[in-house]
């Protein structure tokens, strides 16, 4: 299993609002992030990871509003 040091992961749609806010993440959800899933917390090239899936998703709207996109060729 990977080691990730320095980082700290998030769990569910109120993720970052306490603790450390850079803003972009690692986000961590089981399942598929929504638009309201990190809102007003997510910057624009933030990363969340959905769990369930195992996928990794990239914000490319905006803080306010999130558009999950998902990161690469992943199934």
């Amino acid at each position: 299993m990977p080691v990730i040091e320095g980082a700290r992961f998030r769990t569910g749609a109120t993720a970052g609002v306490s603790g450390d806010t850079s803003g972009y993440g690692p986000f961590v959800k089981a399942g598929v992030p929504g638009s309201s899933d990190f809102a007003a917390v997510a910057e624009k090239g933030a990363i969340a990871i959905d769990t369930t899936n195992g996928i990794q998703y990239t914000n490319s709207g905006t803080k306010a509003t999130p558009t999950w996109t998902k990161t690469g060729t992943q199934t």
